[in-house]
């Protein structure tokens, strides 16, 4: 408590000489355990990579920012030889950062109206997305044991919580069209909407949040994904797979449908997904099922590791460039895990799949 209080302490005094420049500001403050010497990256997102803003080295637990935002946006906290990062609203105005560098997904930040409500919004979603992940573990416990009845409750109540998150996704962003968390949320909502819905959401946020990088990386989105909806042909690509061995697209033998699945091995709901997903391969794939893996991964340890223990035996190809992937900006990829389905002439049938319709797809098809 008493740490706590002199982090809030250094920030008024921080405050009071920043408010001697007329210009808005920001000032982040930050205390973060487990990274004593190391640096700590302010960074945001620009056409699919990482921008350095600033950087500061960790002393004592303690670091700062301070600097200067046309409105604010998306940024992210990094720490050197640290997993992970944390998103956050920047704005001018003052940031208390606090929390661990082992977990930086954690890590609490308060101070600004926007961050306050996006912390009370993304509290509650994470509850929601760690019971997704507990049911796809209860449900293939169930399908290992043939308990057929309860694994179909399980997907029920599954799909029944994905549904929960869409409605509150839709509910922030409808009751705030001028905060600037909504285009942060709609754009993790928009791959469960199709164009048109998308279009007119954003049509519903205010007029001053149309200026924001982010919204007008939505426009391009609807643009993106009216080319990408069921009946098109997919786009085709080539990527390594993990012998640096190039797989492309329409040179995937087979006649079967073919999934696109987007999944990371430090994505826990794709991981808690992976062993229901193998085994449906396991007992489709001599009728033709075809799975091409894209993993939004950064590390080829982590990847390699992953598809060994999660048992992963379809194609599996990445070019180690986390959400900057070529595959998944290519085909509009914003949340994980996500799929598309392709019917055997190459043309799309199912689109941005969530975990929850990825698995019960699967369940529906009918192998000739």
């Amino acid at each position: 408590m008493k740490r706590i209080r002199n982090l809030i302490f250094i920030t008024l005094v921080a405050s009071s000489v920043f408010s001697c420049n007329p210009e808005p500001s920001y000032l982040i403050t930050g205390e973060i355990s487990g990274a004593d010497g190391k640096l700590v990256y302010l960074q945001k997102r620009g056409n699919g990579t990482w921008i350095k803003i600033d950087s500061a080295e960790i002393a004592d637990d303690f670091f700062q920012f301070s600097g200067r935002v046309a409105y604010p946006s998306a940024h992210y906290l990094r720490v050197e030889g640290k997993r992970g990062y944390k998103m956050f609203l920047l704005e001018n105005s003052d940031v208390i950062v606090t929390g661990s560098a082992d977990t930086l997904y954690n890590l609490k930040i308060g101070g600004s109206v926007s961050n306050q409500e996006y912390e009370i919004y993304s509290t509650g979603i994470e509850i929601m997305y760690n019971s997704i992940s507990d049911l796809f573990d209860d449900q293939h416990m169930a399908i290992e044991a043939g308990d057929s009845a309860r694994a179909e409750a399980i997907g029920k109540e599954r799909v029944a919580v994905q549904q929960s998150i869409r409605d509150l996704q839709v509910e922030f962003v409808e009751e705030h069209p001028g905060s600037y968390a909504s285009p942060i949320i709609l754009r993790a909502l928009a791959s469960s909407l199709n164009a048109e819905k998308l279009r007119k959401m954003i049509q519903t946020l205010d007029p001053d949040l149309l200026r924001t990088e982010i919204v007008k990386s939505l426009i391009i989105t609807v643009e993106t994904m009216e080319n990408l909806t069921p009946g098109n042909q997919a786009p085709d690509f080539t990527q390594a797979d993990l012998n640096g061995i190039p797989v492309t697209l329409s040179e995937v033998e087979g006649e079967g449908p073919i999934l696109l699945y987007f999944w990371a091995s430090w994505c826990s709901v794709c991981r808690s997904l992976n062993p229901s997903l193998a085994e449906l391969y396991e007992k489709n794939r001599s009728d033709g099922l075809r799975i091409i893996a894209v993993s939004l991964d950064s590390s080829k340890d982590y990847w390699t590791r992953a598809i060994g223990e999660d048992k992963l035996e379809w194609i599996n190809i990445s070019d180690l460039n986390f959400w900057n992937n070529q595959v998944a900006l290519l085909y509009n990829i914003v949340e994980i895990p996500s799929g598309y389905l392709l019917n055997s002439e190459g043309q799309i049938t199912g689109s941005n799949l969530d975990a929850s319709e990825l698995i019960d797809i699967f369940n529906e098809i009918a192998f000739d």
